[in-house]
């Protein structure tokens, strides 16, 4: 949904492989489909947020052991290259399980902090009203996609972090 991403992220080059409902295993699963098959210098990864539904979550143990996985796959052939990971944002309809979602992005970060070119990107404060809520203005009406607004917040984190790593 996020259809200004080229535009935000100018003069980055941006591939967009992004598909609906993906779960961290399926980007384990495709890795080389969307990843390794362009050669890119850099990969953006979003996956975990559907691994994370009320009433069948994964583990936060079980998300980092596929994004481990993800990792070593994109990297076999690519030993340095640059992955950036945004962490599990909050949602209104996921709301009764942003504590498991926490807990999965503290053990993928950790991971990120103590492994050579991997780099973590934590939007979800942004998505957050003064008082600690979700600001329903960050969504849209399915309560789980980012707004335009949502999407604004984004490109001010994400942007910069990117720009930092690319040569």
């Amino acid at each position: 949904f996020w259809d200004t991403l080229a535009k935000d992220m100018a003069p980055i080059t941006v591939i967009r492989q992004g598909f609906g409902g993906a779960k961290l295993n399926d980007l384990v699963h495709y890795a080389e489909r969307v990843v390794t098959n362009y050669q890119p210098s850099a990969v953006v990864v979003f996956a975990g947020s559907n691994d994370l539904t009320p009433g069948e979550t994964k583990s936060p143990e079980q998300l980092l052991a596929s994004y481990q996985e993800f990792v070593a796959r994109v990297r076999a052939e690519n030993p340095g290259l640059l992955i950036y990971y945004i962490a599990i944002t909050p949602s209104p309809r996921r709301w009764e399980v942003w504590h498991i979602a926490q807990a999965a992005n503290a053990l993928i970060e950790e991971y990120i902090n103590n492994t050579p070119r991997l780099f973590y990107i934590d939007t979800g404060p942004a998505l957050m009203g003064d008082d600690g809520l979700l600001d329903a203005d960050n969504y849209l009406f399915n309560k789980v996609h980012l707004s335009e607004e949502g999407y604004k917040k984004w490109t001010a984190i994400i942007r910069p972090r990117l720009l930092e790593g690319f040569p």
